[in-house]
């Protein structure tokens, strides 16, 4: 509600007169647009983009769109990752508006990230978790790590920290995917250079990963250091062995987190090489909001683009450093080993 002053003139007089102009509530701008298309654009429908904005809880500050509208463009930036002027105009907003929901929208989703992705911490909780695959008894998830290609973002001093092995510039992300397809730890900030094993062991990952109760691990490539709670391959076992057919069941299911890298960079463009935030750690915001909102696809039924990919052949790392070996490896072999013959001899 609004009190405006006029000055008129009447009969040769100027008198002023206040009146009240009522502002009509904003119309919710996904009303009249189908689910399909919703999903098209911003990859929810209705009911998932209503429940999202319950849950961040985004502060309605302008007179001129609705408090939905911010959502959107955020969405339509992180899944299209076009330029903000483009995910604007679809909404007739301005760039600036955009850059602000952006920001805002991804602010919003990370600090609420133990919401959308949280890593099992006790006993109580690893017993009610499913296992992420039947072929591999008590692993509750499967560790990786995926490059997010940079464009423009970092600047020419500190660019050599974030050279990957491919010579590109890129985040080395790592993520931990849990059962029934969910991701349960994400680390992005880690520049390109870094190598999965030493993301890996100065992460809180690692030392959650070491607090797992007894009979609980998670599966990783060559390239991560064998320990009690995470298990790696042999490395060239006898053909027909216990070890080979645990190498087989091991490789098999790790694929499973390929396949949720390339579901999540399909959903979410900005993670395929589209990324222009500045500075980096504003893009690595991004990235984590991204995952976040992956689960929260997953958990709402949200269909997801079809893989269109051939899943290859799953590699284990070529460019690993070699893993540390100590105590927690000599134990992580005898641990391993009497896995293998409880399940596989």
């Amino acid at each position: 509600m609004r009190r405006l002053r006029c000055t008129v003139i009447v009969n040769g007089w100027l008198r002023a007169y206040r009146y009240i102009v009522t502002s009509m509530p904003l119309e919710d701008p996904i009303n009249d647009i189908s689910d399909d298309d919703l999903r098209r654009r911003y990859r929810f429908s209705k009911g998932s983009l209503r429940t999202l904005l319950g849950i961040l809880d985004l502060k309605d500050h302008g007179k001129h769109h609705h408090v939905m509208t911010k959502l959107l463009v955020a969405l339509r930036y992180l899944s299209n990752g076009c330029f903000q002027l483009a995910s604007g105009d679809m909404l007739n907003c301005s760039q600036e508006y955009v850059s602000r929901s952006v920001a805002e929208v991804i602010d919003a989703i990370v600090v609420r990230r133990n919401f959308f992705i949280r890593f099992p911490c006790d006993e109580a909780i690893c017993r009610g978790l499913e296992e992420v695959d039947p072929r591999l008894p008590g692993c509750i998830g499967l560790i990786d790590g995926t490059h997010v290609l940079l464009k423009d973002v970092v600047p020419l001093a500190e660019r050599a920290d974030f050279v990957d092995s491919k010579r590109h510039i890129s985040l080395n992300v790592q993520a931990v995917l849990g059962a029934n397809e969910k991701w349960i730890s994400v680390n992005t900030s880690n520049p390109g250079s870094a190598h999965d094993s030493r993301v890996y062991i100065a992460s809180l990952l690692s030392r959650r990963v070491r607090a797992l109760p007894e009979g609980y691990w998670i599966c990783g490539d060559s390239g991560y250091g064998l320990s009690r709670h995470l298990f790696t391959p042999f490395n060239d076992p006898d053909p027909g062995s216990a070890e080979a057919s645990f190498n087989v069941a091991h490789k098999s299911v790790r694929s499973a987190i390929e396949r949720r890298f390339r579901s999540l960079k399909r959903s979410w463009a900005i993670c395929n090489g589209n990324l222009r935030l500045k500075p980096a750690a504003k893009s690595a915001k991004a990235v984590l909001a991204c995952f976040c909102l992956h689960n929260f696809q997953h958990a709402m039924g949200e269909p997801e683009p079809l893989d269109d990919e051939d899943e290859g052949e799953i590699e284990d790392a070529l460019d690993m450093v070699e893993p540390p070996v100590g105590v927690e490896a000599i134990e992580g072999l005898e641990d391993r080993s009497a896995y293998v013959r409880a399940h596989f001899a």
